[in-house]
């Protein structure tokens, strides 16, 4: 049999003070995380927002230059040629070809179109495909554009040499002076000098 001698109280009383202190350290610590974080993501959106900007001052400006580059090779095609109206438009829409077909500046496409039309007479197809060529051939040659064109018109004037053979006419002259080691400049003067007595 068990006998009872009565009810004993037990009274825990418990310190909280330290786990206060964790869980206080620890909402301090992830709220200051987040806060971070959002100084961050502001710093970081401020960053994207400058760039950006950065940026389209940047495309601004180039489209400037090059709306620019473009008022300046028309500007030069029409006090070289000194077309109007239609025909300025064409010798445009000529130089829109020939500049985006090739690799070549502003200045010496238009440089091509003025002087070859000048020179010449030809327009469209005619004028973007010997311009082209003389600006490639000035390119790899390492030559002067200008040259080029004077004394290549001027043969093309002397020995009568028909539009639709001044292409071939100057691979062939091309050719000769990749063979000889002359240049095309010197050819052209040296055919036009004696060409008679030829």
């Amino acid at each position: 049999m068990a006998e009872s001698l009565g009810t004993a109280t037990l009274t825990l009383d418990a310190n909280a003070g330290p786990l206060d202190s964790v869980l206080t350290a620890t909402e301090a610590g992830v709220l200051g995380r987040f806060k971070s974080m959002a100084g961050n993501t502001k710093q970081m959106v401020g960053a994207a927002l400058g760039v950006v900007g950065a940026l389209a001052i940047a495309v601004g400006k180039g489209l400037y230059d090059i709306g620019e580059q473009f008022d300046d090779a028309y500007d030069k095609i029409e006090t070289g040629t000194g077309a109007t109206g239609k025909a300025l438009e064409g010798l445009k829409d000529d130089f829109r070809d020939v500049v985006g077909s090739v690799p070549t500046d502003f200045d010496s496409a238009s440089t091509a179109i003025s002087e070859l039309h000048r020179r010449l007479g030809i327009t469209g197809e005619p004028l973007r495909a010997l311009s082209k060529q003389l600006l490639e051939l000035s390119r790899i040659t390492g030559t002067d554009l200008s040259e080029n064109i004077e004394s290549v018109t001027r043969l093309f004037g002397d020995w009568g040499i028909a539009t639709k053979d001044q292409g071939p006419t100057l691979d062939k002259l091309f050719r000769l002076s990749q063979q000889t080691g002359v240049s095309i400049s010197d050819l052209t003067r040296n055919m036009v000098q004696f060409g008679s007595p030829l």
